[in-house]
């Protein structure tokens, strides 16, 4: 309908037009440069929209080769840049036949060379040479009003941190003094209580311990290095590149060796807590009948460091401050929330840990039993960051994108299984892994 507005053509003219606004169409305001994540292995679908759009990707710990994969119509202009590196233009992408549209409205033909027939479904080759933390942002100029575009962002693995391997590690130069922890030596525990500590430990002979972290199998313990058998003893099983060392006699612990390589350092994945890595393991007990079972009373995780015993350096117990002059660390209110050797989770105990009878990545038989280690934590003095080093599986596997979900399903499970959170029977239950506060010498 017609509005029949009269309006003066300029403040200094004596005429005057009608104004008929029938059909006119309704006045655009584009948006605000707009700002969005992007999670590595992720996608954005833009239907309608105008102006620019930044979008943010961490790629903290990711060196290498980045996909951007993308499907245009309406042209869009594609400029990408990593945290302290120059800007990589790559001028419009999408179909030729806005050619003349983008360029009536100012844009250059030689910025419209990367357009061509149709709808564009192409991918670009980020590279990045920088390592640690860092961020992709990727800025979309979309010059028409009505865009129609997908971005989806293919990164490569994170960069795995080892620890390093001191070659004179055990050098009587090296040692600090008498009782004393040596620096750097920190490293993660999973302790088998002994038979009669809540549970008795049993055995069909020629048990053997699978460890996998983040999804991949990383050892294979073998039975005269797992002593399955020894049921008077603890077993620990100690995440460390320092092999040859022993807990001193006292402790009645057997320390076994396993390989720390895999295990990640980093911000954590989540808000809602630092998952950064995922520990399982699995019983293989060839010698069992029918549905192999294995049993065994409290389970402990926490952290052990090397500490010179007389002379030789053994691994430290939590158990034991008060035997060997609290390790040369008085308890103060400066360190009472960072002291290592430190019991951090435990279970009631009395377990029945459902174990296969081969092993090896194509053994579905059997259950992973695992927890989250967050090893950037344990230098932290904070209390409420001290209970991340250690935390039971999630069991929240929601998520606002698909990426975020799959990501959480990567985390709790080895293939296609589910792994059971430590302390519980059954998968999606998480409460029998509890916190202890062990600050205090024992």
């Amino acid at each position: 309908m017609s509005t029949g507005d009269i309006e003066k053509i300029n403040v200094r003219s004596p005429y005057y037009l009608t104004v008929d606004s029938t059909d006119a169409p309704e006045e655009y305001n584009p948006p605000a440069t707009l700002t969005q994540v992007m999670p590595c292995g992720g996608q954005v679908n833009i239907a309608e929209d105008v102006g620019t759009r930044i979008y943010t990707v961490d790629v903290a710990n990711r060196t290498g080769s980045f996909t951007l994969n993308f499907t245009i119509s309406r042209p869009i202009k594609i400029t990408t840049q990593f945290s302290d590196e120059s800007a990589v233009p790559h001028g419009f992408k999408g179909d030729s036949t806005f050619s003349q549209q983008l360029q009536d409205i100012g844009i250059s033909p030689s910025d419209l060379t990367g357009l061509a027939s149709g709808l564009q479904e192409d991918s670009l080759t980020l590279t990045r040479s920088g390592t640690g933390e860092g961020t992709l942002t990727i800025t979309v100029d979309a010059p028409l009003k009505t865009d129609d575009y997908k971005l989806s962002i293919a990164c490569p693995s994170e960069t795995v941190i080892t620890e390093p391997v001191e070659s004179d590690v055990a050098d009587s130069a090296n040692l600090p003094a008498v009782n004393s922890l040596m620096s750097g030596t920190e490293s993660l525990f999973i302790r088998f209580q002994a038979t009669g500590q809540r549970g008795t430990r049993s055995t069909d002979g020629g048990e053997s311990l699978e460890i996998y972290t983040n999804g991949i199998l990383t050892d294979t313990i073998s039975p005269a290095a797992f002593n399955w058998d020894q049921t008077t003893k603890d077993i620990v099983v100690v995440f460390t590149s320092l092999t040859g060392y022993n807990f001193p006699t006292i402790t009645n612990m057997i320390a076994v060796p396993t390989s720390p390589t895999s295990i990640k350092t980093g911000q954590a994945a989540f808000s809602d807590g630092n998952q950064t890595n995922t520990i399982a393991f699995r019983f293989i007990s060839p010698n069992a009948s029918g549905s192999p079972q294995v049993t065994n009373g409290r389970v402990h995780v926490g952290i052990t460091q090397l500490f010179n015993d007389a002379g030789t350096l053994k691994w430290a117990s939590d158990f034991h401050y008060e035997n060997f002059n609290k390790y040369g660390q008085p308890l103060t209110s400066d360190n009472i929330f960072r002291r290592v050797p430190v019991l951090l989770r435990s279970t009631f105990g009395n377990h029945t840990f459902n174990a296969a009878k081969t092993g090896g990545t194509n053994d579905t038989s059997g259950d992973f039993y695992g927890f989250h280690f967050n090893p950037e934590a344990i230098p932290m003095q904070s209390h409420s960051l001290r209970l991340s080093i250690v935390q039971p599986l999630i069991t929240d596997l929601g998520g606002r994108s698909q990426s975020i979900i799959a990501e959480k399903n990567l985390k709790v499970k080895v293939g296609s299984k589910r792994i059971i959170s430590l302390g519980n029977a059954f998968v999606g239950n998480n409460s029998g892994l509890f916190y202890k506060n062990s600050r205090t010498p024992q």
